[in-house]
Formats: structure tokens, C-alpha cells, sequence
């Protein structure tokens, strides 16, 4: 479990309480004012590869052991690389959490799904900034994790056929289709498939 530092300050205070012009009764009142936290499983998750189309999802815990009720809300991911925040503007949510906010009972705790779901292939490292009522410092929560395209490679790119006379001998060539990826893939050639042919005709 991680948690903020709990910051705890004293403060102490004098009241007079007045009975009459010559008798009165001063009371000493002390308070220890704390900023609301909370603790969590988890600051930082990495998912597995995941293929373009497809989202996996993983759960943070989240605890609230203070003796009052605590807000908190989970901003939009954002990168973690300053430069590439417009950029990453155009990508959308590939992040998110479920829910993204919510009130936390005391002596309580809160399962949180956070859901990757990859838009390109590429490598994703994002934050969410964590915001808690009445608490100032906000919590970077990190996320990793890569998106993968599904593709096909052909071996050799290109055929060449030799010349072949006019009705005569057929020329024949061979190529492999190679899968790059760890995933099944199902392919078929659509100009080739009979059946799919005869359903446009």
C-alpha cells in the first residue's frame, strides 16, 4: 500500500468565559487539523502488449481510513512527456478509470478499474493526476503499456513469373505469409474466394 504523507498540525486556542465582571473561567482548546489522504494498492500499473481494437484491465484498491468521508476524482491520462501533450491530444483516451470519481464512507475502501485500450501501435506512458478534497498536492498515478497492429508480412513482397507462350504452360510461384505477431490471425483473399464472388454477382 502507498500513501500520502498525512501532514498533522497543532493548533491551540485560549477562550474566556465570563460569569461576571470579576469571576471568569478561561479554557484551553487544542485541535490537530490534518490534510484528508488516501491509500493505495498502487501509484504506477504496466499492461501487457494489446492489440489495437482490443483493452485489458487492471484494479487498483483504494482505502479511506480517516474518520470522515473523503472526495477524490481522477483527471483524463495525460503523457508524461511535456512536449508531446498536444500531440497526444489527438489520440484520445487510451486510459481510463472506472469510476472516476467518487465519495469515500470512512474505514472504507474503493476497487478502481483502470482500462487500457490502445488506438495505435505504439508505446503509451501516461499519468493520471488524482485530485482529494481539501488536499492540495495532487497524486501522479503512472500508466505504461503498447499497442500492437495486426499485420501480415509476404515473403518474398513480390513475384516475378517467367514469360510463358500464349495457351500455353502455366507459370507458378511460391510466397509465404509470415504473421509477425504473438496472435492468431485469420486471412483470406477475397479476389480468390469463390463462394464470396459468386454472393456479389
Amino acid at each position: 500500500m502507498e500513501e500520502i504523507i498525512n501532514k498533522i498540525k497543532e493548533i491551540s486556542k485560549s477562550a474566556l468565559i465570563s460569569f461576571s465582571n470579576q469571576f471568569f473561567y478561561e479554557i484551553n482548546i487544542k485541535a490537530n487539523i490534518s490534510i484528508p489522504t488516501l491509500i493505495f494498492s498502487t501509484t504506477s500499473l504496466e499492461f501487457e502488449q494489446t492489440l489495437v481494437g482490443q483493452s485489458r484491465t487492471q484494479t487498483v484498491q483504494i482505502q479511506n481510513m480517516n474518520s470522515i468521508p473523503i472526495d477524490f476524482n481522477f483527471g483524463p491520462a495525460i503523457t508524461t512527456n511535456l512536449l508531446q501533450r498536444n500531440i497526444n491530444k489527438r489520440i484520445g483516451s487510451v486510459f481510463t478509470a472506472t469510476p472516476s470519481f467518487e465519495t469515500l464512507p470512512p474505514s472504507s475502501f474503493l476497487n478502481v478499474d483502470i482500462t487500457f485500450s490502445p488506438n495505435l501501435e505504439r508505446n503509451y506512458q501516461m499519468q493520471f493526476n488524482i485530485k482529494i478534497k481539501h488536499n492540495t498536492t495532487p497524486i501522479s498515478f503512472t500508466v505504461k503499456g503498447s499497442g500492437m497492429q495486426m499485420r501480415l508480412k509476404f515473403d518474398p513482397p513480390e513475384l516475378q513469373f517467367n514469360p510463358i507462350q500464349p495457351y500455353g504452360e502455366p507459370s507458378y510461384a511460391e510466397f509465404y505469409i509470415v504473421n509477425p505477431t504473438k496472435y492468431q490471425i485469420e486471412a483470406y483473399l477475397p479476389q480468390f474466394d469463390l463462394e464470396n464472388i459468386c454472393d456479389k454477382m
